[in-house]
């Protein structure tokens, strides 16, 4: 609860607020070379390997290598749907705004020469300028987690795990967030 007072115009005013301090709606989740355990060979993990987020909330996942690829699939995936609403941007929902569930692999695309010059853009189709979108929203993909729950997923490509946390902070009092930040 948020209080609040003040002496103005020869009166006092008092208000007062509550709200909740939740857990973020958007997380992003960045992919980075480590060496496998017991090995020389390299594998992609994942940046973040136990991440929370509030209801609804949207995961990004990125993979900014050129070569290699990397995958997230989920134990159940039945609440991990594709990135709409308000919370997922409108980049992540305009390639394939139907697909949820599991990830196939992925890798970022590096953008044609012929791209980056004026007249390509002065005379652009359609078709050209949504595989523009393509490359250029190709080192990420999104989810959108629409249950309170905990949904483990791994890239079976290279064998690395991670653990997204889903909270209803309004709903479940041992979910919001405890201790948190400075101010507690």
């Amino acid at each position: 609860m948020l209080f609040t007072s003040t002496f103005a115009y020869g009166a006092v005013w008092r208000d007062s607020l509550v709200f909740t301090v939740g857990w973020p709606i958007q997380f992003g989740v960045p992919t980075a070379e480590r060496l496998a355990t017991g090995s020389l060979a390299t594998v992609l993990d994942f940046g973040y390997r136990n991440i929370t987020i509030g209801v609804g909330g949207c995961v990004v996942w990125t993979n900014k290598s050129l070569a290699t690829d990397i995958d997230v699939q989920f134990d159940d995936p039945s609440h991990v749907g594709a990135p709409g609403g308000s919370v997922c941007s409108g980049g992540y929902q305009m390639l394939h705004p139907e697909i949820g569930g599991n990830i196939a692999p992925f890798r970022t695309i590096l953008l044609p020469a012929e791209y980056q010059t004026a007249e390509f853009w002065e005379n652009i189709t359609e078709e050209e300028y949504m595989n523009y979108l393509r490359i250029a929203f190709s080192p990420y993909r999104a989810r959108a987690f629409s249950a309170p729950g905990v949904y483990p997923y791994r890239s079976t490509v290279h064998g690395t795990t991670g653990l997204v946390r889903v909270c209803d902070e309004r709903n479940d009092t041992t979910c919001a967030p405890v201790r948190i930040g400075t101010w507690h």
